[in-house]
């Protein structure tokens, strides 16, 4: 399993970035799962929580 995760400031920025990975197998994880990996595998600030997103190459695994 391996999880990307990403502090999105400009939409635009953020959509790019997300079409790229998703040819490589990423998909974007649900916002419950999301905070969850994000207090789990790194210490982020709630803020940044809110403007992250999580992906991740097995979704299944959550």
């Amino acid at each position: 399993m391996i999880l990307l995760m990403m502090h999105l400031k400009h939409i635009k920025e953020s959509y790019l970035k997300i079409d790229f990975m998703k040819p490589n197998g990423f998909q974007v994880v649900s916002e419950a799962s999301k905070e969850t990996l994000l207090r789990k595998y790194w210490n982020v600030p709630d803020k940044q929580i809110q403007s992250s997103v999580v992906l991740m190459n097995e979704p299944s695994c959550i």
